[in-house]
């Protein structure tokens, strides 16, 4: 939030939600609602809590694609995080916070890791302290070290580090993917 570093979105976003219907839906439309809370920052920060939202879609029996969100959806699913075999994560607690490791594999077509440009970890349970200083180091190896605050806000007993790793510059060779998902387990 304004003076604080914190996760979030900057600029246009498209968060996607996945939603299974029944196999039976005897219904010409169907409504979705739902209450939204968010935070606007910039130099300062507007919340909005419990914001009503709704959504009616047509019911058939065979999916049809909206030509004018299809390009918008497109672009987002692009955005994603994915894994990568090319890369490899490793953790370790290291007193209240965390050593995340990640080498890459040898012989995946993709730049070094000194060409990455700046990198950051997102936390994806609250395990990490997202307003702490991330230290970023690259060993004689060419492995990426990154020393992590933990938070007082993460599940009781992980078994693994889930999150994102971005890269300025991006992962490959040259640019995207600039996200990518990590779950290393200790």
């Amino acid at each position: 939030m304004a003076i604080y570093d914190a996760q979030g979105f900057h600029g246009e976003t498209l968060l996607m939600v996945p939603i299974t219907a029944p196999a039976i839906l005897d219904t010409e439309a169907v409504a979705l609602e739902a209450k939204v809370t968010w935070m606007c920052c910039g130099t300062a920060c507007s919340p909005a809590s419990g914001v009503p939202f709704s959504l009616t879609l047509p019911v058939g029996l065979k999916a049809e694609i909206d030509e004018e969100t299809e390009e918008l959806f497109k672009k987002y699913r692009a955005k994603v995080a994915q894994t990568s075999d090319a890369w490899s994560a490793s953790v370790a607690k290291s007193g209240t916070g965390f050593t995340l490791k990640w080498v890459k594999q040898q012989g995946a077509p993709i730049k070094e890791v000194t060409d990455v440009g700046e990198v950051r970890f997102f936390t994806e349970d609250g395990q990490i302290d997202s307003s702490a200083k991330q230290s970023v180091a690259v060993d004689s190896g060419g492995t990426l070290i990154l020393d992590l605050a933990g938070s007082d806000y993460g599940p009781e007993n992980p078994s693994s580090l889930p999150g994102i790793l971005y890269a300025s510059k991006g992962w490959g060779a040259p640019g995207p993917p600039f996200y990518i998902r990590v779950n290393p387990r200790y």
